[in-house]
């Protein structure tokens, strides 16, 4: 997918400055799989085999994923890709997190760039950074104010229009200025800067389907039908990465194919379609055949489920975890993203490449059946049995 984010503009560069970077192939997943990876494997009888087996100091280990080559890669301008997957296992073992702490550091590198904190990391510079993770673990010299994160950190020391966070959760490697569903997703997930609770709406705005990534229409009615479905994918002990079936295989083996050409143009047109389905579940009383998870748990537990009701059990327990949160002081001012994504265009000559987020909200919480304010409405908890 590196390649593939690259070509689209979505690949986070400097900070998510840029959504493109020039040595993206020094890090892609081509060169991982051709040079480094040992052997691919996975869960048990699972097809995908997503985990990779490098080699770091003779000995075999868990190799990187996507988030980890862009973030660790292009967003603080490293092209040594050894470093990453010595990197990544030097987190794994620490316990800490590739994108929080790639984008904490990459928001240090910025501050440092701008004279607004002087800690001695530049972009490109990464000689240090392995000694600095261990200082990050146990809090030691500038390590112990990298812990905080960076909101925190923006918070002391400003840059907060360059803090690539949502509700304090710093954001995955996809530059959503090439991808505004994807934006919107990580506004209003539940837990943060998530791509995966955010709906994960890149898949249609060029990682699978080629869907016009720059309009806000239907993108807000999608990615509530695509967070509900993971939702419930995850509620039964799936793999998300089990969703990709619900795409047939020719729309993404045959991107110029004329059916596909056709799906990607109506896409932006059926918001309306969705939005009914995702009110009225029950119209989708019925088994997708490019949809699998629903006859899954009929045959494993003899429930009966059928599309419909298998969105509306993940609009429940989202929703459940929205007025959770509610509960706590999470609302629309909240749901929001760093004025670089939504004030600044990516590309300076076209303003549409940034991020319509006020627009795609107020759909997106009428859709959802939330008030103005981002809170799910009485009307809205009762219907879901949630009061």
């Amino acid at each position: 997918l590196v390649s593939s984010m690259q070509m689209r503009g979505l690949l986070s560069t400097k900070n998510y400055a840029a959504g493109q970077y020039e040595d993206f192939e020094q890090v892609s997943g081509e060169r991982l799989a051709e040079e480094f990876n040992i052997r691919n494997s996975g869960c048990l009888t699972c097809p995908i085999r997503c985990a990779r087996t490098v080699q770091v100091q003779g000995k075999p280990v868990k190799g990187p994923e996507l988030e980890t080559l862009g973030l660790l890669g292009g967003n603080i301008c490293n092209n040594d890709l050894q470093k990453i997957l010595d990197w990544n296992n030097e987190l794994d073992e620490l316990g800490m997190d590739t994108i929080s702490t790639a984008n904490t550091i990459a928001w240090a590198m910025e501050a440092n760039e701008k004279g607004l904190w002087d800690n001695g990391l530049s972009f490109g510079s990464v000689e240090e950074l392995t000694s600095l993770f261990e200082d990050i673990a146990y809090r030691r010299g500038i390590g112990d104010e990298l812990a905080e994160g960076s909101k925190r950190l923006s918070q002391k020391y400003g840059g907060k229009e360059f803090a690539m966070h949502s509700k304090g959760l710093e954001l995955a490697a996809y530059e959503p200025r090439k991808a505004v569903g994807q934006g919107l997703g990580y506004a209003v997930s539940n837990r943060g800067g998530c791509h995966l609770n955010g709906g994960y709406l890149v898949i249609l705005e060029g990682l699978g389907l080629n869907v016009d990534s720059q309009t806000p229409k239907s993108k807000a009615d999608f990615t509530m039908l695509f967070q509900d479905l993971m939702e419930t994918i995850s509620a039964s002990g799936q793999c998300l990465f089990t969703s990709y079936a619900f795409f047939p295989g020719f729309l993404l083996t045959k991107p110029n194919g004329i059916i596909t050409q056709t799906v990607n143009k109506a896409a932006t047109h059926v918001g309306g379609a969705v939005r009914l389905i995702n009110k009225c579940p029950r119209v989708a009383a019925l088994h997708l055949p490019v949809f699998h998870h629903t006859k899954m748990i009929k045959l494993a537990t003899g429930m009966y489920m059928d599309f419909g009701k298998y969105i509306q059990i993940g609009e429940r327990g989202y929703t459940m975890e929205r007025y959770i949160n509610c509960k706590f002081g999470v609302s629309a001012a909240n749901d929001k993203l760093p004025k670089r994504l939504t004030d600044v265009p990516q590309d300076p000559n076209d303003p549409k490449t940034k991020i319509p987020l006020e627009t795609m909200k107020k759909t997106y919480y009428a859709a959802r059946g939330w008030d103005k304010n981002g809170i799910p409405t009485e009307a809205t908890l009762r219907r879901l049995k949630i009061k």
